[in-house]
């Protein structure tokens, strides 16, 4: 694979509670190089003017794969228009060296109120996923983007919340009307890319965590998206717990030392705080 590749863009007109604005998204796997990284989408609307949008991290499919996203929403306003088509670029920054996927140069481009374009070869693939579960979440939702020319039948998500110990089938709906009713776009199912989306929903209860894989039945074959190999996966944040062995009493400037650790609970966002005071409090902590 290209040290960075476009999977896919999303560029949608919303008109919820009337406001007017253009949302565009960005979902793209990276090679993991190394640990420090910086990955962005360099792009421009109709104006010409260029931006730069920085992608954030995702989750990973594999050790050596990452998967990277980035998003902007651009408000219509009395000064401001919306970008309309665009086009760009996605730029890998690591260990000194610049990584780019522009389309061999020609660079990519993407209707405004177009829905999702699908670049990669993959004619079916999951879209819009999370990489973690939220406090309290009983159910998550599937989107699926799947090529038209493989005429495809039926979706289904099979699932697990056991490790594969009990598993589920939960089918896929395709709506037409899917992009008005999520954003009042006058993006199509399928669209000009063909992109056709389809949709279920994963009653989970109180799963600490959900893995699942996608099947996808046209006439001739069923095709599968298993994230590489590896099925999706997302759950509940662990506790994070942090143990720390003091010795504050035989130092100087303890008011400092405690604040630098109460910055790091706090950085950390902690859960689980656990304090253990070592000092020597024979002859006045001396170390004899």
């Amino acid at each position: 694979m290209n040290k960075i590749q476009l999977l896919y863009v999303e560029n949608v007109i919303t008109r919820k509670k009337r406001v007017l604005q253009q949302e565009l998204s960005f979902f793209m796997l990276v090679e993991n190089l190394g640990y420090d990284k910086d990955c962005d989408v360099l792009w421009s609307g109709e104006d010409g003017e260029w931006h730069t949008l920085r992608a954030t991290y995702h989750s990973n499919p594999d050790h050596d794969k990452e998967y990277w996203r980035a998003h902007i929403a651009v408000k219509s306003t009395a000064d401001r228009t919306l970008p309309g088509n665009i086009k760009f670029a996605l730029r890998y920054r690591t260990q000194g060296t610049e990584h780019w996927d522009n389309k061999h140069g020609l660079n990519y481009s993407s209707q405004a109120d177009s829905g999702i374009k699908v670049v990669t070869s993959r004619p079916i693939l999951n879209i819009g996923f999370e990489s973690s579960l939220k406090d309290g979440q009983k159910y998550v939702p599937i989107t699926v983007s799947v090529n038209q020319s493989v005429h495809a039948k039926s979706v289904t998500i099979h699932w697990t919340t056991d490790n594969w110990k009990h598993t589920h089938k939960t089918p896929c709906q395709f709506k037409r009307s899917f992009w008005d009713e999520k954003f009042r776009s006058n993006a199509r199912n399928p669209n000009q890319y063909g992109s056709q989306i389809w949709k279920g929903l994963l009653k989970i209860d109180d799963a600490f965590r959900l893995q699942y894989t996608i099947s996808c039945e046209c006439p001739d074959q069923v095709l599968w998206d298993n994230n590489y190999g590896k099925n999706y996966s997302l759950s509940h944040k662990p506790l994070k717990v942090m143990i720390l062995n003091l010795h504050c009493y035989q130092e100087d400037n303890q008011d400092t030392k405690f604040s630098q650790i109460a910055k790091a609970i706090n950085d950390l966002d902690v859960d689980i705080v656990c304090f253990q005071e070592v000092a020597e409090l024979w002859k006045f902590g001396q170390n004899h």
